[in-house]
């Protein structure tokens, strides 16, 4: 069982696959013979079955894998998370929610380790179906249990974000930084969000110096592929809205070359975005478009693989300047967009790359457009950024 932890982590940290990893295709072939020679639990062979599927990128598979033991065995604190990770990667909310309720009374009626973090699931797990109260309940309940919980605070911050609670956001993350700090797995995740706070309150410096004393020091020192979507979206929400332009051309090589590595994995489009991001950051266009086609052609990336040349192409319009077109691209995927996977808070990026691209647009249409965007995003999530980019009274102010 130990061999298949390191490998699920592995697998989330640093999108492994034995397509491209030979080292990596070595040891999931040990791995099999391993569970041959032994006697083992019929959940112990799923387990061993939903690695190997991993292995393969057959995520779907591998799911049912982690169903199966959640059936024998509702307290598999391994299979659960995994799971859940499975369907947040597949965009499948409902699943994800539906997967954690039906094993909290199992959890609850027992005097287990861990049950903290089952609370902490499922308040996340709430919070990306709207359940927005249910969820800051579930999030407090594990807090209660353990301070420490990182996933819990990070499931609390989602509530404060898309309720545009920026304020109790960040009084809430500042107030418990020693107790979430120590998780350092998330670490990176929840000071993302402290500084998205501060960008929708138009503290710009504040979210700048997170995100260099925090967010890319992690990354460049951990180099993991959570800590890059973190810093790469972060920078890129910065240049998006921040009226006076700072020179990131460092940050950007940097990210880069930690990027590089990972061009070829082809784990998911959610990730793909973000590496795309990097190479537009350090203004790389040719590499931009081979990610692009080989995507687009790729038979491993199952889920958003219809909006891979659209979404892509519209992010290296918005780049090249070509504002209307990034416009006309991006508008038909609004509701699509969740099948690339990650979080809403996550995906809000592409809304502000949308209405950002809707004001610097020449065409009038693209101007009214935006104004109604804005409306509409004001309507679920009262925020200061909305106010000010409502207030632009022409395109070029975003300059």
């Amino acid at each position: 069982m130990g061999h298949c932890l390191v490998h699920d982590l592995e697998f989330l940290m640093a999108g492994r696959a034995i397509k491209l990893d030979s080292q990596f295709k070595s040891e999931i072939d040990n791995l099999k013979r391993m569970a041959e020679k032994q006697s083992l639990t019929k959940s112990e062979l799923k387990h061993v079955e939903a690695v190997v599927n991993l292995s393969k990128k057959d995520f779907t598979s591998a799911t049912a894998c982690f169903e199966e033991i959640l059936l024998e065995s509702p307290t598999d604190i391994h299979a659960l998370k995994m799971a859940h990770d499975m369907y947040f990667f597949a965009a499948q909310f409902a699943g994800m929610m539906d997967s954690i309720a039906r094993v909290v009374p199992f959890w609850e009626s027992s005097n287990l380790p861990m049950k903290s973090y089952v609370h902490g699931l499922y308040a996340f797990a709430l919070e990306e179906n709207n359940f927005y109260a249910k969820a800051e309940a579930e999030a407090k309940k594990a807090l209660q249990m353990n301070a420490n919980d990182a996933w819990a605070t990070h499931a609390m911050a989602h509530v404060f974000e898309m309720e545009g609670r920026a304020d109790d956001g960040i009084n809430f993350l500042d107030k418990t930084s020693s107790d979430w700090k120590v998780g350092e797995f998330l670490a990176s995740h929840n000071f993302w969000h402290w500084a998205l706070y501060l960008i929708e309150k138009g503290d710009y410096d504040s979210a700048n110096d997170i995100f260099t004393s925090e967010i890319f020091r992690r990354t460049m020192d951990a180099k993991s592929i959570l800590n890059i979507i973190d810093a790469t979206s972060l920078l890129y929400r910065l240049e998006l809205t921040e009226i006076v332009k700072r020179d990131n051309r460092d940050y950007w090589d940097h990210l880069y070359a930690v990027c590089k590595p990972h061009l070829k994995e082809h784990n998911n489009v959610f990730i793909a975005c973000h590496l795309l991001i990097a190479l537009l950051g350090k203004k790389n266009f040719s590499e931009a478009n081979e990610l692009l086609d080989s995507l687009a052609q790729s038979e491993e990336i199952f889920l958003g693989k219809n909006i891979v040349r659209p979404l892509f192409n519209a992010m290296i319009q918005f780049e090249r300047e070509q504002y209307a077109t990034a416009v006309n691209l991006l508008l038909p995927l609004k509701y699509k967009l969740v099948e690339i996977g990650g979080s809403y808070a996550q995906r809000d990026l592409f809304n502000q790359l949308l209405i950002i691209a809707a004001i610097k647009s020449t065409d009038g249409a693209h101007r009214t457009l935006a104004h109604r965007l804005i409306i509409e995003r004001q309507a679920l999530k009262p925020s200061p950024l909305g106010d000010r980019i409502l207030s632009l009274e022409n395109k070029e102010v975003i300059a």
